[in-house]
């Protein structure tokens, strides 16, 4: 660990190194203040770094803002970048960071703290905030799981060529509640000629209307892979759930080749029928 002292001398070094140098490890740097991000990383312009593990630093805005700035003189490199672990990161400051990154090179943001789990691999486009306000214009893949929907409501609108979104499984609570799905449903819509993957597995908080307003803006996209396990689509044991989903479904038929629905026990024969009788005639390879 280093402080803005040592981040003065570590900084001027990088910057000799900045041409070859392609993964850099700050993880654990606690003691470093905004203006010590700014020096530290602020040697990399122009280099070539592909990969950056800002892990357990405690950031915050003021740091995040820091280090934007930083941020865009590796963009056309900076393909990986680590932010997990920084329970202070607030929805603002992950804007920030990837703001800089914008028409840039990323391919993976990753972010797992103690309140959420998010992990993007995209490639963001140009950013028009006077079209998007605080938001982003595109993004190439995304994987994310319990973050807050305030969160999802600055990121996701970003995208214009999104092709896979997944809630990763976990033993914590359910991935999407409606008030995510609120803000998420209009961004997948969004996407949905891009979109080619989408899991939202244990979404056990979402109910009739948050699965509808959730998969509304699929049909005629280009949805390959569905993930619906584990999701409760018979809490009632009715097939209301099912009844939801199942125009989405009718309105990928002729992309959709993979679709889970694996642990749904209480699913009735009729929830069944209404789920996959939209998908006959489709090219369904996977069930």
């Amino acid at each position: 660990r280093f402080d803005d002292m040592r981040a003065d001398w570590i900084g001027r070094a990088l910057r000799g190194v900045a041409k070859r140098l392609r993964k850099l490890d700050v993880s654990y740097q606690m003691e470093l203040t905004a203006a010590g991000w700014k020096v530290l990383l602020g040697g990399l312009r122009g280099g070539v770094l592909e990969s950056l593990d800002l892990s357990y630093c405690g950031l915050d805005e003021a740091k995040c803002s820091a280090i934007a700035t930083a941020l865009r003189g590796v963009a056309q490199s900076l393909r990986e970048l680590d932010v997990s672990h920084n329970d202070a990161l607030t929805a603002a400051g992950r804007v920030d960071l990837l703001a800089g990154l914008a028409g840039g090179a990323l391919e993976k943001f990753t972010c797992f703290n103690r309140g959420g789990a998010l992990a993007l691999a995209w490639n963001p486009g140009d950013l028009d905030r006077r079209a998007l306000g605080t938001e982003f214009s595109s993004m190439k893949h995304g994987d994310f799981g319990r973050c807050a929907h305030g969160f999802f409501s600055m990121i996701l609108p970003l995208c214009a060529t999104v092709e896979s979104v997944r809630a990763p499984r976990s033993n914590l609570n359910a991935k999407v509640d409606d008030a995510t799905a609120n803000v998420i449903g209009p961004a997948l819509g969004g996407v949905a000629r891009s979109l080619k993957k989408l899991g939202v597995s244990e979404s056990h908080g979402l109910t009739v209307e948050g699965w509808k307003v959730l998969l509304g803006g699929l049909p005629g996209g280009v949805l390959e892979a569905l993930d619906l396990s584990d999701c409760h689509l018979c809490e009632y044991r009715d097939e209301a759930k099912a009844s939801a989903i199942a125009p989405a479904l009718a309105g990928v038929a002729q992309t959709l080749r993979e679709l889970n629905v694996s642990q749904n026990r209480n699913l009735s024969a009729a929830g069944w029928q209404v789920l996959l009788g939209s998908l006959p005639g489709g090219v369904l390879e996977a069930l």
